[in-house]
Formats: C-alpha cells, sequence, structure tokens
C-alpha cells in the first residue's frame, strides 16, 4: 500500500516510515507541499498540528477519499468530535503506537470496513490512554483514601479507628475492583452492566448513599447497556452524582430523575437533578474544561465526554440557573 506522511517532525515522520517499512510511503513536511492528486494513495497519516497549523479541514476534506489516521501526541487539544467519520481514527503518540497504527491500518483497508457492512467491535474503538488516565484517576482517589484514614487513626479512640478502618477497607476494595477490570480487559473480557447494576453497587460506597436517596429510577434500568463496557459506564454515573453533591441547591429537596431507554439502534439515558444549575456559557464549556473550577467544569466531566466519544456516543446538556441541569446521552444498541 501507499502512503502519504503529513509530518513536520523529522524524527516522528522517520519513526512513523519504519513502522511501515515494506510500504510504499512519501513523507511532506508541510499541508502546502500535500500532492494535489491523491490517487494511488492507499492513506494518509498526519498529525493535527502541521508548523503550528491545525490540519482539521484537510482531513476531513481527505477522508471523502482515503483513510486518514490522525496520529498526535496532544490528543487533549484535539476537537474530537470533528473525526467521527468511518474514514478516519485517531491514535496517542506514545508506547504501542507501531502495533495500534498497523492495526487501524488493517481495519480500515479491509473490505467490511471499505462497503460498512461491518460495524466496529468495541474493542476496535478502545482507546488505550484514556482507558488508563481513566483508571489512574480512580485508583489515585481510592489510595489517597486509604492513606487519609491510616493517618487519622492514631489520632482517634478506639469507636472511631474501627469506622476509618472499615472505610480503608472499603477503598481498598474498590481499588482490587478497578485492577480487576484492567485484568479483564487485557483478556478481552468485556462485561455489560444495567443501570440497576450500577446503582446497586455505588450504594455500598459511603459517599453516595445519601445522594441516591433522592434519586428516582424509570424505563429499562434493568438492561445491560451493551453500547460501553461496565467500568466505563459506571464511571460516567459517578461522575454526573459528584456533580450533582458539589452544585445541589439548598433551598430545596434535592431530586434526581435516571431514565434508561431501549430503541432498536441506540440507547437513550437522562440524567437531570434540580441542582443550581448553570447559564448558556457554562454549559458550552463543560466538557472542554481539563481542570475542575469552582463552576463546576471539572476533570471529571472532561473524561466523561472523551468516554462517550471513544464508543460513539453523545450527549446532550440543558441547564437553567437556579432549576437544574439535564444531560441526555444516546448510545449505539449493539444488540
Amino acid at each position: 500500500m501507499k502512503f502519504l506522511i503529513l509530518e513536520d517532525d523529522p524524527v516522528d515522520s522517520h519513526y512513523i516510515t519504519k513502522i511501515l517499512d515494506g510500504h510504499d510511503t512519501v513523507v511532506v513536511s508541510s499541508l502546502e507541499n500535500v500532492p494535489k492528486d491523491m490517487t494511488g494513495y492507499d492513506f494518509c497519516i498526519c498529525d493535527y498540528f502541521v508548523n503550528g497549523e491545525n490540519s482539521k479541514e484537510f482531513i476531513q476534506k481527505l477522508a471523502n477519499t482515503i483513510p486518514v489516521i490522525l496520529v498526535s501526541g496532544q490528543i487533549d487539544l484535539i476537537p474530537l468530535d470533528d473525526f467521527t467519520g468511518k474514514n478516519m481514527m485517531v491514535i496517542s503518540k506514545g508506547p504501542g503506537l507501531d502495533s495500534l497504527l498497523l492495526h487501524y491500518v488493517n481495519l480500515l483497508h479491509s473490505e467490511d470496513s471499505k462497503h460498512d457492512s461491518k460495524p466496529l467491535s468495541l474493542s476496535d474503538k478502545y482507546d488505550y490512554k484514556l482507558l488508563f488516565k481513566n483508571l489512574v484517576h480512580d485508583l489515585r482517589n481510592d489510595l489517597a483514601k486509604c492513606v487519609s484514614y491510616k493517618d487519622l487513626i492514631s489520632e482517634l479512640d478506639s469507636s472511631a479507628q474501627l469506622l476509618f478502618l472499615k472505610k480503608a477497607l472499603n477503598a481498598s476494595v474498590f481499588a482490587h475492583d478497578r485492577l480487576d477490570f484492567l485484568i479483564k480487559f487485557i483478556r478481552e473480557e468485556v462485561e455489560y452492566i444495567s443501570l440497576q447494576d450500577v446503582v446497586y453497587h455505588l450504594r455500598k460506597e459511603e459517599e453516595f448513599q445519601q445522594v441516591l436517596k433522592s434519586a428516582v429510577f424509570s424505563g429499562d434500568v434493568e438492561k445491560p447497556m451493551n453500547g460501553m463496557p461496565g467500568y466505563f459506564f459506571s464511571s460516567i454515573i459517578k461522575n454526573f452524582l459528584e456533580n450533582t453533591q458539589k452544585y445541589s441547591a439548598r433551598e430545596h429537596s434535592l431530586v434526581i430523575n435516571m431514565n434508561v431507554t431501549f430503541l432498536p439502534d441506540k440507547v437513550i439515558l437522562s440524567y437531570q437533578d434540580n441542582g443550581i444549575g448553570m447559564n448558556a456559557e457554562k454549559v458550552e464549556k463543560l466538557f472542554k474544561e481539563l481542570k475542575q473550577s469552582k463552576d463546576g467544569a471539572g476533570i471529571g466531566l472532561k473524561m466523561v465526554g472523551d468516554i462517550l466519544h471513544m464508543f460513539g456516543a453523545k450527549i446532550k446538556v440543558s441547564s437553567e440557573v437556579g432549576k437544574g441541569t439535564t444531560y441526555i446521552i444516546t448510545m449505539p444498541n449493539n444488540n
């Protein structure tokens, strides 16, 4: 196969060329040098930022002709929703790039993919960088709890010590479960769970027991969410609950409504609370913020947006100051 490599860093272009050893490769270092006639090319592999200029328009246009794989070391700066076409893939530079790149080349080049007769499996859509980012974020919280409880125990009486030992034990169990998920993931054992299952497990975590007393559930809550592995689905619900807790209105009782609706080709999850709400500007920035802020646009919701994108799901947010916020997620129904 013949590849066009658009990369302004000679070290990276050399590395990619080496990965594609045995194939015909042409390297260009600027958008201006891209051949006007792409006849004969089977693939384009390019960076998002080329000499300081983003290649978004070029990629979207070229993807109508040949498959494009966007390889970048700055995934967090890329508007991933703009690269969801069937002829586009986004992967991170770094360890494992060689195997991932060849995997996606084979995937996009397959006849099934070309004729859109076979949808991508969930395992094909995993972003390994996001997976580990999410796991490390959760494991750090679990272990931080264990450490903080350990420091407190020596200063408390025996009854309080027992309470904090129990909390430390629970945090270690959650950490164990996350590592167990990682092992299953490596073995390609994907587990799907329902909203009912998620809530059952979250009720065991002390930090969610109170807020879940305000939750009302309806619809197909007992059906497994087959468009997303259970670990990720649980992470999304936890993030919603955490934000509801942080930004609940004190002047009235908290109410949360969650509904799941299964349709033939998609699953719709709605989450609604009557918290303090947000104005339109904050809603617009909600899933773009990388740092936690006093406005409630935190790294947790940024991660939610990344997870949804990875599994082909979409989210709509509506909110009104003083009345609350509604999240509506639409994901594939992989029967």
